[in-house]
């Protein structure tokens, strides 16, 4: 009896030990099953991220690549639809690759009756997609009338003046509607209206005209919300079936915060008093941005100045400034004129010095309008927009004679505009 029940425990143990053994096993082959199950969608996932990467990469890429290809101001006049259709829908057996995508841009020389943003606007820009849609090309938007954005044609401003650029100024005697920061002996700070403007799309609009609408304090969320409501989200909702299909992207013209033709020499905006002394910033300081010798910092067009101050340690580590040669402007002479296309072509030769080689960076400087091509010694040496600009010939030229051909090419106003639009060598900025 008693060799009964030990076997009895014995073989109720073993089978105890069996299933806590068995469900052992289980678990360690379901966490190797889940861990497994896991790592093969977390690899899958980040496949498929790194394929959408590569895809954006690669959209961006081709869209930066040809974002210029075609540049026309389609609607400037009453009859630019009439040349839309007639440009576009000529047939062809091998269409061109700057004819895929088109930007709509508002220019100036719209008709009054045609405001900004407009029905008789929107009719327009509806068209001209729902053409674009039919031609299988897409769209890029231009998000203001002219440039820089961020205006809406004065729209932000007439909704709240405050919305205005604002900056900051040393001066004598504060003005009514100045905002006093600090006082000083010599002088008071004061923040104030810029009174700058954008280029518009009616003529008597442009710069230094009665009509040119006041530019936007982009510093101010507020004030961007509003033009982001007033522009993107009405292009949105008249045009939403388009998007992401037909449009594929806004182009935001050359941001300024404080416009065109400011009366103060720096940004501000309400509110960055706060943050400047919150961070331990003394206002009065900025005076000193105002005082002494007056030593003008003088930079190319559309280029920017960053300005930082360190430890003398860090300065010493910083990498030692790029030795620049500056040549002189090629005397470049015009041999073909291609009307069809609107471009001009202008050939030179550039002599080097013998030391040239010893320079980290050669540039050649090229007043011309609107786009310049250039090659150097049948090399390509990229492209340029607007005047003035410079090429990098490091890499391309060599000490002695060089091959230079440069490509200018402009609006395409000029083949249907009521009024030409300058362009090729020695020309300046018409736009």
């Amino acid at each position: 009896m008693k060799e009964r029940v030990q076997k009895t425990l014995g073989a109720q143990f073993g089978l105890r030990w069996m299933l806590w053994l068995l469900f052992a096993v289980t678990c360690m082959i379901g966490l190797i099953a889940c861990s497994y199950a896991y790592q093969q969608r977390r690899s899958a996932l980040l496949q498929e991220l790194d394929l959408r990467l590569q895809r954006v990469a690669s959209e961006y890429e081709n869209l930066v690549d040809d974002f210029w290809s075609l540049y026309i101001s389609v609607f400037s006049h009453q009859e630019d639809m009439l040349f839309f259709y007639r440009y576009f829908d000529q047939p062809s057996t091998e269409p061109l690759a700057s004819e895929e995508k088109v930007e709509l841009r508002p220019r100036i020389g719209l008709p009054q009756e045609m405001g900004y943003l407009s029905e008789a606007f929107f009719q327009a820009i509806e068209w001209a997609v729902r053409e674009a849609e039919r031609l299988g090309m897409q769209v890029i938007l231009y998000d203001e009338g002219m440039y820089p954005s961020g205006s809406v044609c004065g729209q932000v401003v007439a909704a709240n003046p405050a919305f205005a650029s604002r900056g900051i100024d040393w001066v004598p005697q504060p003005e009514e509607g100045d905002q006093v920061l600090a006082a000083t002996p010599e002088g008071v700070l004061v923040s104030r209206f810029t009174r700058g403007t954008i280029r518009s799309i009616h003529f008597g609009e442009d710069d230094g005209e009665p009509g040119a609408p006041p530019s936007t304090d982009l510093l101010n969320p507020d004030a961007v919300d509003l033009f982001i409501r007033l522009t993107h989200e009405a292009y949105y909702r008249r045009l939403k079936p388009w998007f992401g299909g037909t449009i594929i992207a806004f182009f935001t013209d050359e941001p300024s915060i404080m416009g065109r033709d400011p009366r103060t020499p720096f940004a501000w905006t309400p509110g960055l008093e706060k943050e400047f002394t919150a961070a331990g910033g003394v206002l009065a300081d900025l005076a000193a941005l105002f005082r002494g010798e007056r030593c003008p910092v003088r930079l190319p067009r559309r280029s920017s100045l960053l300005v930082f101050a360190c430890g003398a340690a860090d300065w010493e580590a910083l990498p030692l400034q790029p030795r620049v040669l500056w040549l002189e402007p090629a005397a470049f002479r015009l041999v073909e004129q291609r009307p069809e296309a609107v471009q001009k072509v202008y050939e030179a030769e550039c002599v080097l010095p013998p030391d040239a080689s010893n320079w980290d960076s050669i540039r050649l400087p090229v007043q011309a309008e609107e786009m310049c091509e250039l090659t150097v010694n049948g090399q390509d040496a990229g492209a340029a927009f607007w005047s003035p600009c410079s090429f990098e010939l490091a890499g391309l030229a060599r000490p002695g004679a060089n091959r230079l051909r440069l490509t200018v090419t402009g609006s395409l106003a000029n083949r249907y505009g009521v009024r030409p639009v300058p362009y090729g060598l020695g020309v300046k900025e018409t736009f």
